[in-house]
């Protein structure tokens, strides 16, 4: 349990300790605005360039724990020898290489946090006590008509253990519900993983922090406490009732695309069932719900707002509203998470008359979001999400000078 919760700590405690020490270094290392210096884009793109390198090479090489922490606490006392001697040479070289070994260090934390999980209860029957987080129905593949039931069960038996619960029977289970899960039993610990080909399962266990995956019997899964009230389950209720009402009145393709675009609802018949055409010709990615739907979700509010003469600030307050609400009441991805902190990030900018560089804040936030889930590179969603935001932003900075 101490090895639990020390291996957490870490987790948690070194990401804040990198991002602290990168907004302290841009302002030391140039003297002029964030906003308008292109130096500093580069800059933030160093740590970020490092801290990914860092991340491959400890998933090719796979160096011990114990190393990479002796490392790192080697080149922290580099840098406190370049700040007391004054060398800014040897201190950016430093810098960038704890960037580095804290990227191979939080990757190897990640996989061994989910395997001292996974080895706690290798081979062991017992009943877990817990919070369904989350709800969804989804198709069964190559089955037709067939669907089953995902439930995100958070439960502590000693330590914190969040399972994924197929079932195949129809259940009246819901998002709030406190359950006990009888008689289960983890599968044998594995964390194989290949980044020449496409990621295992139990690398997206890992990406997702979720501990195992069960298939359940519903006779397994009890209910031990409904609560009067629960915001997560209102808000699942909500959403789940909006999208079958809708579902009822479209047509099943139209709905399929509708779904997918502005909901961000995978899990159609329909969509499965185009998602090959689309695979043919190279172009699934337009399937996805992405920063493009943000922006015109954004634009098509903007543009009903103008008819109102409302201030500045309570237009500014009011998209933000919606585009909170519209996060709340649809099913998020990567990529659309990135859309939405970049738009929130831009409006924060403006209400504080902030002018902010696009190409640092990407770089800051997908730093952020690797930092905290390293095995986030691994996959095809990160990597195109942020490759053509990268790409495309780089492109129209030089094309517009």
């Amino acid at each position: 349990m101490l090895v639990y919760y020390t291996i957490t700590f870490f987790q948690y405690i070194l990401p804040l300790i990198i991002i602290s020490l990168i907004c302290v270094i841009i302002p030391f290392l140039s003297s002029f605005p964030i906003a308008h210096n292109k130096v500093n884009t580069r800059i933030i793109l160093l740590p970020l360039v490092s801290c990914i390198s860092g991340i491959y090479i400890q998933h090719q090489l796979s160096f011990s724990m114990l190393f990479l922490s002796v490392v790192f606490c080697i080149i922290v006392l580099l840098i406190l020898s370049a700040l007391y001697l004054s060398k800014p040479i040897g201190l950016i070289s430093s810098l960038f290489c704890l960037f580095f070994i804290t990227g191979a260090l939080l990757l190897s934390l990640q996989k061994a946090k989910q395997l001292y999980l996974m080895q706690q209860f290798e081979g062991k029957e017992f009943s877990l006590e817990g919070i369904i987080t989350g709800k969804e129905r989804q198709a069964v593949m190559h089955k037709k008509n067939r669907f089953r039931t995902k439930l995100l069960v958070q439960g502590t038996q000693s330590i914190p253990i969040t399972c994924a619960c197929y079932l195949f029977a129809p259940t009246s289970l819901t998002v709030g519900d406190r359950v006990i899960l009888e008689n289960i039993r983890l599968p044998k610990p594995t964390l194989k993983t290949n980044l020449r080909q496409t990621p295992t399962f139990a690398d997206y266990l890992l990406k997702e922090n979720i501990t195992a995956a069960l298939f359940l019997k519903n006779k397994q899964i009890v209910l031990k406490e409904r609560p009067y009230f629960s915001l997560k389950r209102s808000i699942h209720t909500i959403k789940t009732n909006t999208y079958n009402r809708l579902k009822k009145k479209l047509y099943s393709l139209t709905d399929g695309y509708f779904s997918s675009l502005f909901l961000g609802k995978k899990n159609n018949e329909e969509i499965r069932k185009s998602r090959n055409i689309f695979a043919f010709w190279g172009i699934s990615h337009f399937l996805a719900r992405s920063g493009l739907h943000i922006a015109l979700f954004v634009m098509l509010w903007y543009t009903l707002l103008g008819f109102f003469p409302l201030p500045f600030f309570f237009k500014q307050t009011i998209l933000l509203l919606l585009c909170t609400l519209y996060y709340l009441f649809s099913w998020s991805s990567l990529s659309f998470l990135r859309a939405l902190t970049m738009f929130f990030l831009f409006q924060a900018g403006v209400l504080l008359k902030r002018q902010l560089s696009f190409i640092y804040l990407l770089s800051l936030l997908c730093l952020t979001t690797i930092l905290f889930n390293p095995s986030q590179i691994f996959f095809l969603d990160f990597q195109l999400s942020y490759a053509l935001t990268f790409g495309f932003s780089i492109l129209l900075q030089k094309k517009t000078g």
